[in-house]
C-alpha cells in the first residue's frame, strides 16, 4: 500500500512536469499572438462597419478608431514590440547568446524557440491579411487605415529593443 503510493506520487509529479512543458510554450505563443491577432480583427471589422456609415460619421469613427488602436499598439507592442522581432530573428540569429545570462529560462529554451516559431507564422498570417485588406480594399478610406495600421505594427516592432521585456514575461510564464 504504501509502495503504492509513492509511485502514485512519483507519476503525478512527473504529470504535471509535462503538463508545464506543454502548456508553457502554448501561453507564450497566445500572448504573443493574441495581440496581433486583436489588431487584425478589430481592424477588418472596423473597415467593414465604416463602409456602412455616411461619410462624416464614418471620417469620425474611423479617426476614433486610429486612436484607440495606435494607444493599444503604443503600450502593448511598445513593451512586447522585441519579441515580434526576435521571431523573426530567431532564424538568422541564435537564441542562446540573449538567454546566457538567464540561466532559470536558459534551460527552456527549446521551448521557447517552438513558441516563437510559431508566433512566427501567426505573425506572417497577420500581416498578410493586413497588407491583403491594404491591396484589395475598395475604399481609399480604408486603404489608409489598414497602411495606418500596418505602418504602426512595423514602426514599434521594428524600433523596439527592450529584449529585458521579453525576458521578464518569459520568466513570469516558466515559474
Amino acid at each position: 500500500m504504501k509502495e503504492e503510493k509513492k509511485i502514485e506520487k512519483r507519476l503525478m509529479i512527473a504529470f504535471k512536469s509535462v503538463a508545464l512543458q506543454i502548456i508553457r510554450p502554448i501561453l507564450l505563443f497566445l500572448v504573443l499572438f493574441l495581440p496581433l491577432f486583436f489588431v487584425l480583427a478589430t481592424t477588418e471589422l472596423s473597415l467593414k462597419f465604416v463602409c456602412e456609415l455616411p461619410p462624416d460619421i464614418g471620417i469620425v469613427y474611423i479617426s476614433l478608431f486610429l486612436f484607440a488602436i495606435g494607444t493599444f499598439i503604443h503600450y502593448f507592442f511598445g513593451k512586447y514590440g522585441s519579441a515580434y522581432k526576435l521571431s523573426f530573428m530567431i532564424v538568422v540569429k541564435d537564441l542562446e547568446e540573449l538567454l546566457d545570462n538567464h540561466q532559470e529560462i536558459h534551460e527552456a529554451l527549446i521551448e521557447i524557440e517552438q513558441a516563437l516559431i510559431s508566433n512566427l507564422i501567426g505573425d506572417i498570417l497577420v500581416i498578410i491579411s493586413l497588407l491583403e485588406i491594404v491591396i484589395s480594399s475598395p475604399l481609399v478610406l480604408s486603404k489608409t487605415v489598414a497602411g495606418i495600421v500596418v505602418a504602426l505594427l512595423s514602426f514599434y516592432v521594428i524600433t523596439n529593443k527592450k529584449y529585458e521585456n521579453f525576458i521578464s514575461l518569459v520568466k513570469k510564464i516558466w515559474r
